[in-house]
This record gives structure tokens, C-alpha cells and sequence, in this order.
């Protein structure tokens, strides 16, 4: 995907172990290389996969860049080492941290117009079961919520959605949705709460 407008940069909205969510509603299942005004897919499974070769796209770009943002996936995950000397032979600043951390620092980077990009492979391990559940939901969500007119599908998916809308199977998925919602709110809540206690 390539952004049209150079004043709409790309931001990270949420992520998964399923893929990331744009603040555009834009969904990308999988890892990513994400850059102010455009997304590639990036064939890269885990931390360990990383490789020269899957890094080289970013040693290619004009402008340089200043900084390349390399979301690992978990914490624990460890990037070989040739790798890391292949960005540093190439005078490529870089930062590695869990996509979690990644993810922020890549808004962050690019809200200050920085010429950046982020390497992004989704964490398997999410910081809490519950936030799992509900960025399945929302990225499962997302390829109904994108159709903008139902004449704008071809017949056979068009069957598709309506046997699924006539299953009640997204319905149930926004009931579930709206579950997940209500109880992360309540454990904000309660999260809150005993910080006050406290």
C-alpha cells in the first residue's frame, strides 16, 4: 500500500501475533516494512530468520534513512549477529527492540517527520490473553469493515459475505468483540482503582 497524500504518514494503531492494524483501519496480516507513506510485506517469520539479504532493501534507500526500527517480536527473541554487522558495515543507524516498543518509537519518529522505517515481525507472546482475543477480533473485522459497497464485490464474494452475514458469523464476532471491550474496560478500571488504593 502507498499513502496518496504526503500529510497522512502512516501510523501503527495496534499489533497482534496475527499482524498490525494502521491508524487508516488498514490491516496487515503478518511481519511488515513500514515506511512514512507506504507498507511491503516482509518475508521474515521470526527474529532469528533475519538476515543481510532481508535487510538490504533499507541500505537502498534515498534518502538515507536515519534511523531503521527493527521490531524483534518478543522479548526474548535474539537477531543474528551478521545481521547487526551487516547494518553496521553499511553506516545504518538502527535501534532492535520488541515489536511492542518498536511500534511506539516508529510513531513516535515519524509524528517528528524523521526519515525512518520499521522492520516489523509480530510478537508471539502478547503481554496479556486478553489483548490477544480482542486484536484477533479486530484484525478478523477488518476485511468486512474495508468493503465500502456491496456492488464493488465480484459474485463469488459477494455469495461469500452474505453467507456469512446470513450465518450470523460477523455478528457473533462484534457481539465478542464488544465482550472483549467490555472487560478489558472493566480491568482498566480495577487497574486504576488500585493504583488509587495504593
Amino acid at each position: 500500500m502507498i499513502a496518496q497524500e504526503d500529510k497522512n504518514h502512516t501510523y501503527i494503531q495496534a499489533y497482534s501475533s496475527y499482524g498490525f492494524r494502521l491508524v487508516s483501519g488498514f490491516s496487515i496480516h503478518g511481519s511488515c516494512a513500514i515506511f512514512p507513506r507506504a507498507i511491503l510485506h516482509w518475508n521474515v517469520k521470526s527474529a532469528d530468520k533475519i538476515t543481510p539479504e532481508s535487510l538490504s532493501l533499507f541500505t537502498l534507500l534515498e534518502p538515507k534513512l536515519d534511523i531503521l526500527v527493527i521490531g524483534k517480536g518478543d522479548w526474548n527473541a535474539s537477531v543474528d549477529y551478521n545481521a547487526i554487522r551487516f547494518l553496521r558495515t553499511h553506516k545504518l543507524n538502527f535501534e532492535i527492540l520488541p515489536t511492542e516498543q518498536a511500534c511506539s518509537t516508529f510513531n513516535f519518529l515519524n509524528a517528528e517527520r524523521r526519515v525512518v522505517a520499521a522492520a516489523l515481525i509480530p510478537p508471539k507472546v502478547l503481554t496479556s490473553p486478553m489483548d490477544e482475543a480482542h486484536q484477533k477480533l479486530m484484525l478478523d473485522l477488518a476485511e468486512l469493515d474495508q468493503i465500502q459497497s456491496i456492488e464493488d464485490l465480484h459474485d463469488a464474494e459477494m455469495a461469500e459475505v452474505v453467507k456469512q452475514i446470513n450465518s450470523g458469523e460477523f455478528a457473533q464476532k462484534r457481539a465478542k468483540l464488544d465482550e472483549v471491550k467490555s472487560k478489558l474496560s472493566e480491568q482498566n478500571e480495577l487497574d486504576e482503582d488500585t493504583k488509587k488504593d495504593r
